[in-house]
């Protein structure tokens, strides 16, 4: 199986799930698996090391790509303790915003859609929009590879 091949029947299908129920860790942290693990069929099909495909993600999206790379192995590895430091469950469940449900006020709740949030050098990050911006950076760093691709389906916030 190749990049490409692993994006169109893996992770894509995986994202969409994910962003159809965006509170859900499950499915929520599977599809921040699944889209880092592009990781290893890029590193393999291209003939280069992973970090290599870390660092060049990195240098376009780093927030982001580190909060996927940390809920990747701090999934598997109960909290890892290289790079972010991610712990399941311990991420904020953000409601859809609403007045006066508490909770869900001013600096709360997220505009359109409940979310799972992470804080990243003060900065609260949406997980959903973590793999997001990491599958559309995957696709732009490897275009012959995943260039095909239709992420038509993305937030129109993260394709802009």
């Amino acid at each position: 199986m190749n990049s490409y091949t692993f994006a169109s029947e893996i992770v894509i299908p995986t994202v969409k799930d994910a962003l159809v129920d965006r509170g859900n860790r499950r499915r929520v942290y599977v599809a921040g698996i699944v889209t880092y693990h592009l990781v290893d069929y890029i590193a393999s099909e291209v003939g280069i090391t992973k970090p290599a495909v870390c660092d060049a993600l990195r240098g376009v999206c780093k927030p982001a790509f580190d909060v996927v790379q940390g809920m990747c192995h701090g999934t598997k590895h109960a909290g890892n303790a290289h790079g972010f430091r991610f712990l399941p469950g311990q991420d904020r469940d953000v409601p859809v915003f609403a007045f006066d449900v508490p909770g869900a006020g001013w600096g709360q709740g997220r505009w359109d859609v409940p979310g799972l949030s992470v804080e990243r050098n003060g900065t609260e990050l949406f997980l959903d929009t973590c793999i997001q911006v990491v599958l559309l950076s995957f696709c732009k760093i490897y275009q012959s590879q995943l260039g095909k691709l239709d992420l038509s389906f993305l937030d129109a916030t993260v394709l802009s």
